[in-house]
């Protein structure tokens, strides 16, 4: 990862090399940090490991990581449940993308220990804007979740790096 701290105003600055893959609302987004190949080789050891893992029953633990069945594609992704729907539906979020959906206790599953680590996507908030909130958020939604996108890709494509120009606010999430 190319990572430069920058030093200004009392406050210290990260660059770094991310591509876009989650947008949460008008100024909120999921970005993955650029290494290596991370996520082909999860995606990989995922793939192999979940179709034969046990199904998540009884009270899943809220801190814990598991795989889960994306509806779209139907690929295996790491997961967190963030709320028990009923006894056969559960909200997941999808831990290393951003993104979340409902999806059957059957299409979640237990991971190994191995696969047990931290997200590889962050969420990023653009620093010192706001959602009015009197704004129509469906017709607000619309555009800046296409601008967005359009800057996010036109930052993959052009390799360029979120910058001090452009200030952005990572959120964590313990």
């Amino acid at each position: 990862m190319d990572e430069t701290k920058k030093k200004g105003g009392g406050e210290g600055r990260v660059v770094e090399d991310v591509v876009g893959c989650h947008v949460e609302d008008a100024v909120t987004f999921w970005a993955q940090v650029i290494r290596n190949n991370d996520i082909l080789k999860l995606s990989h050891a995922l793939a192999e490991v979940c179709p034969q893992a046990n199904s998540v029953f009884g009270n899943p633990d809220f801190t814990k990581i598991y795989g889960g069945c994306f509806s779209e594609d139907k690929c295996w992704y790491r997961c967190k449940v963030q709320q028990v729907i009923s006894d056969e539906k559960c909200q997941v979020l999808y831990i290393d993308y951003g993104n979340s959906e409902i999806l059957n206790r059957s299409e979640i599953v237990e991971i190994p220990e191995n696969l047990q680590f931290p997200n590889i996507a962050k969420k990023y908030r653009l620093w010192g804007l706001q959602i009015p909130p009197d704004q129509d958020l469906n017709q607000f939604d619309q555009v800046s979740y296409r601008l967005l996108n359009v800057w996010m890709m036109n930052c993959v494509t052009n390799k360029a790096k979120l910058s001090t120009s452009f200030f952005i606010q990572t959120i964590f999430h313990p």
